[in-house]
C-alpha cells in the first residue's frame, strides 16, 4: 500500500514529487480467441505430422524386416545424443555468461570525450542513406557517399587512438 491510498490528492504531503503518472492503454484490435486457437493449432498439426508420419514409417519398415530393436537402439542413442550434448551447451554458455559478467568493464557513463561519438555517427548515417535519395546525380550520390566513409573512418580512427592514449600503461 503506498501513500497514494492514503493520501489520493497529496494533501499531507505538500513538497513530495507528484502522483505517478499512468502510461496510456494500447487496445489491440480484438481477435476472435477461437479462431487464433484454431491457427495455433493447424500451424502445430503442420509441423507435427510430417514428422509423425516419418515416424512411423521408419517403425513400420524396421518391423516388417523384423529388426524393431535397431529401431529402439536409433531412439535411444538420438535422445541420449540431444540430452548430453544439450547439457554441454547450457553449461558452456552459462560458463561464458558467468565469465562475461565477472570480467565485464566498469561503467563510467558519457564522458565529454565521447559524448560526441553518437551525434557524428549519426550524421555520417543520415549523409550515407541520402546517397539513395532517387534523383540525384551519380557525380553528387558519389560525393556524398565519400564523405560519410570520411567522417566514419576519421571518427574512428580518431576514436582508437584517443582510446589507446587513454588506457596506454606505462611499460616498466
Amino acid at each position: 500500500m503506498s501513500k497514494y491510498d492514503w493520501f489520493p490528492d497529496n494533501e499531507w504531503f505538500p513538497g513530495d514529487d507528484p502522483a505517478p503518472q499512468r502510461r496510456p492503454v494500447i487496445r489491440l484490435p480484438k481477435v476472435n480467441k477461437w479462431l487464433l486457437l484454431l491457427a495455433g493449432a493447424l500451424l502445430l498439426v503442420s509441423f507435427l505430422l510430417p514428422a509423425f508420419a516419418e515416424f512411423y514409417t521408419d517403425w513400420l519398415w524396421f518391423d516388417s524386416v523384423e529388426k524393431s530393436e535397431v529401431f529402439t537402439t536409433q531412439l535411444l542413442v538420438k535422445a541420449g545424443l540431444f540430452v548430453v550434448f544439450g547439457a554441454l551447451m547450457s553449461v558452456s554458455i552459462f560458463l561464458f555468461m558467468w565469465w562475461a559478467y565477472r570480467t565485464r568493464p566498469e561503467f563510467r557513463g558519457i564522458t565529454e570525450a565521447n559524448a560526441v561519438l553518437p551525434w557524428v555517427f549519426a550524421f555520417a548515417a543520415v549523409l550515407w542513406l541520402a546517397s539513395f535519395v532517387p534523383g540525384l546525380e551519380d557525380a553528387t550520390r558519389i560525393r556524398v557517399l565519400r564523405a560519410s566513409c570520411w567522417i566514419l573512418g576519421g571518427s574512428a580512427v580518431a576514436w582508437i587512438a584517443w582510446a589507446l592514449l587513454r588506457h596506454a600503461m606505462a611499460v616498466t
